[in-house]
């Protein structure tokens, strides 16, 4: 880099792209999107909801002999990254603690639900 030089600037000139206060027409563009996702996702949220607990809860899985069609097996299958993901959600990480800053004994698992 060449040395500092009084007024020398690397910076182009003029008004910056996308620089200063939104319009009106833009931000009512912006709340009406944001209105139809929310409802969109309150719409279908019972049904991503029942596809993650059957997630969670496991499924069957019949196995069938290849050449005679045969039922071999049974077996529930869970998956455990769902599993995972729910325990993290919805099971508190430690004990709540008193106002002097001490674990509650014999404090009682509260478990989140969905709204």
């Amino acid at each position: 880099m060449p040395p500092f030089q009084k007024g020398h600037k690397f910076a182009k000139g003029g008004r910056r792209e996308g620089a200063g206060r939104k319009s009106k027409t833009k931000e009512e563009i912006k709340k009406a999107a944001a209105e139809i996702a929310k409802e969109y996702i309150e719409k279908h949220v019972m049904t991503v909801l029942g596809s993650y607990k059957e997630l969670i809860e496991g499924r069957i899985v019949r196995h069938y002999d290849k050449q005679t069609g045969a039922l071999i097996c049974e077996e529930k299958v869970i998956d455990s990254a769902a599993v995972r993901h729910a325990v993290d959600t919805l099971v508190p990480k430690r004990a709540p603690e008193d106002k002097h800053g001490e674990a509650q004994t014999g404090w009682h698992l509260t478990i989140k639900q969905a709204e």
